[in-house]
Order: structure tokens, then C-alpha cells, then sequence
């Protein structure tokens, strides 16, 4: 039986933002695409995981998902 971790406040490494991570395939990271190279330069640039707004500024779009909310 694999046991689920719960959320936990991370500060992003990029921005200093406190932000929620959800763990594994819960993840709202999970939301975001993001290519190969990209993936390898974020790992080696930065130590731990980005927040929302600085993943979206490194990733690519995928049908159905925004990754820039749309102004109210």
C-alpha cells in the first residue's frame, strides 16, 4: 500500500512566493507541460519547485488548459 503525503508550504526558489504543494500526481504542477530541455535547465537551475506563476512562465500550452488566467 503506498501511503499519500499531504500538502505542504514550499517557498519557490525563483520568486521567494509561499505556495502549496500537493505531492506526486495530486499535484496542480501536474497541470503544466513542460519540454525536455526545459525540464532539465529548471532542475539544474533551481533547487525545489517552482511556484504557479514562475512554472507558467516556462511552460507550454496544452488543449483545454490556461496557463494565463484570463483578466475579469
Amino acid at each position: 500500500m503506498t501511503e499519500k503525503r499531504g500538502a505542504s508550504e514550499k517557498t519557490c526558489p525563483s520568486c521567494g512566493t509561499l505556495f502549496l504543494c500537493m505531492h506526486d500526481a495530486g499535484c496542480w504542477c501536474n497541470d503544466y507541460r513542460l519540454t525536455p530541455k526545459k525540464l532539465v535547465w529548471l532542475q539544474d537551475t533551481f533547487n525545489g519547485c517552482l511556484c504557479p506563476a514562475c512554472l507558467s512562465q516556462h511552460a507550454v500550452p496544452s488543449p483545454g488548459i490556461s496557463i494565463h488566467p484570463s483578466p475579469n
